[in-house]
C-alpha cells in the first residue's frame, strides 16, 4: 500500500500515527507490592521532585531549632500528604 499526499493524508494524521506507534502509551510507573517505581522518563520526572521535597523537608528539620516532637509533628505530615499525592498520581499512570 502506497500513500500519497493526495490521499488526504494530513500532518496531523501522521502525528497521531506516530504517537499510537511509540512509547507514550507506556505505563509511566509500575506497580511494586504496595508501591510504585518509574517505568519511564515521565515517571522519573515526576519521582525525582517528590524525593527532593522529601529531602528538603528533612534538611530543614534538621538546621532548625525545633525540639524533636515538633520535628515530628513537621515531618510526619508532611511525607504523609507527599506520600499520598505521588501514590494517587502513580495509581492514575500506571
Amino acid at each position: 500500500m502506497s500513500l500519497a499526499w493526495d490521499d488526504g493524508i494530513t500532518i496531523n494524521s501522521c502525528i497521531i500515527l506516530y504517537m499510537k506507534k511509540s512509547n507514550n502509551n507506556k505505563k509511566w510507573f509500575i506497580k511494586v507490592r504496595w508501591s510504585y517505581l518509574p517505568n519511564t522518563w515521565q515517571g522519573w520526572l515526576t519521582y525525582i521532585p517528590y524525593l527532593a521535597y522529601l529531602v528538603a523537608v528533612m534538611i530543614y528539620l534538621y538546621s532548625s531549632s525545633y525540639g524533636f516532637w515538633t520535628s515530628v509533628f513537621i515531618l510526619v505530615p508532611n511525607y504523609v500528604v507527599a506520600a499520598l499525592i505521588i501514590t494517587w498520581l502513580a495509581s492514575k499512570t500506571s
